[in-house]
């Protein structure tokens, strides 16, 4: 399965993702999110289909006036594919909301299918793990930065500093 988003993140970071992914069934004609449902996790079909679309709604004019939706297909989402990926801007975003996105279609299996989940809740505390990781290596960089210039001013620093380094190149 290729999530582009997560092609930039780091083994660490996948790896606790997968350790979040849990094994789902559903079986033929089971509605697994409709229109206006928040989106509280990812689906990763392993095996069968799934069919995703939204509702047209039209406005007749007769006499008597009425609203008219129509299904309209939008996609078909087999063995490798994904869907639920609003949640990946929504956990990346550090001042998102509590709240879920709202789903623009239903999902539904056309055949019995097998998938993993991974649930908005554990995406949401990898990417805030993967964004501390991430400023924690930006703050180690600039205080060894910030000690190696002072290092270069002070020339006794210098060389046990170097000596340091050696040892751990």
């Amino acid at each position: 399965m290729k999530v582009k988003e997560f092609q930039n993140w780091s083994e660490t970071s996948l790896e606790e993702l997968c350790d979040c992914l849990k094994p789902v069934f559903f079986i033929e004609r089971t509605r697994i999110i409709r229109v206006g449902d928040p989106i509280d996790e990812m689906l990763f079909v392993l095996n069968g289909k799934l069919w995703t679309y939204s509702y047209d709604f039209m406005n007749v004019t007769t006499t008597a006036s009425m609203l008219i939706h129509r299904r309209s297909r939008e996609n078909l989402l087999e063995d490798g594919d994904f869907c639920g990926q609003e949640l990946i801007i929504w956990s990346q975003n550090e001042s998102s909301s509590p709240h879920l996105p709202i789903s623009t279609r239903t999902i539904q299996a056309l055949t019995n299918v097998e998938a993993f989940t991974l649930m908005a809740d554990d995406l949401k505390r990898v990417s805030l793990l993967r964004h501390f990781d991430r400023a924690a290596l930006l703050l180690q960089s600039r205080w060894r930065f910030k000690r190696l210039l002072r290092a270069r001013r002070n020339p006794e620093k210098r060389s046990r500093l170097e000596s340091l380094m050696y040892k751990f190149i």
